[in-house]
């Protein structure tokens, strides 16, 4: 992690900056940004657009487009709108997945289905109750099915995780001897119910409601 925060920068271009603290880095537009890429910077404005243009010195030869445009879209919702419009050729955030079925229809589209090098997790907050109470944090991976997350939210296209930060398609430094998570803690609603009463989350009528309105007041 802090390697990957480290950037190899020229040192004739990078002293004029005179960036000496974190503060300055912080504060630093990096207003002509160079490179060895591909490409290079033409216009950049703001919250609008980045435009960049071939580099002819590039060291695997010259590309084949001449410039490229990226523009500032909000959110990948917005993106969409403006693929299936015309108006951008490329979508570089993920589809809305719900959306997936309608960009297959579109004419002349590719979609091209890749895997992330990351996953999505959850932190718990265990200096603080009932985050800290070990039955509370058990309840939760009870009531979460990934099997359903995976299939129906995610249409498919992710992968039920297991405990731990890794993805477990990441390897070598992925530990597959770890349980997955629907071996250790199983969707089970009754098992969750009985590990919340075990700290005072007890729903008194056994409709739900009161443990719901209890657990959806924390922080």
């Amino acid at each position: 992690m802090i390697a990957s925060q480290v950037y190899i920068v020229p040192k004739h271009l990078w002293e004029t900056f005179g960036i000496r603290t974190s503060s300055d880095m912080a504060n630093f537009g990096n207003p002509v940004p160079i490179g060895s890429g591909p490409f290079t910077l033409a216009e950049r404005k703001l919250q609008q657009y980045t435009k960049l243009v071939a580099n002819p010195n590039y060291h695997l030869g010259r590309p084949l487009i001449d410039e490229i445009v990226f523009p500032v879209i909000s959110n990948p919702e917005a993106m969409l709108l403006a693929f299936q419009k015309g108006e951008i050729d490329v979508m570089t955030w993920s589809i809305p997945y719900a959306s997936i079925d309608k960009v297959k229809n579109i004419p002349n589209v590719v979609l091209h289905a890749v895997t992330e090098l990351g996953a999505r997790f959850m932190y718990f907050n265990c200096q603080r109750w009932p985050m800290s109470d070990v039955n509370f944090r058990k309840a939760v991976h009870h009531v979460i099915d990934l099997n359903y997350v995976a299939a129906t939210i995610y249409q498919g296209y992710a992968l039920p995780g297991a405990p731990g930060r890794l993805p477990p398609f990441l390897t070598p430094w992925y530990n597959n001897k770890i349980p997955d998570k629907e071996t250790l803690y199983p969707f089970d609603l009754r098992k969750a119910s009985e590990l919340l009463d075990k700290i005072g989350f007890i729903d008194r009528d056994r409709d739900g409601g009161e443990m719901r309105q209890t657990v959806k007041g924390l922080r």
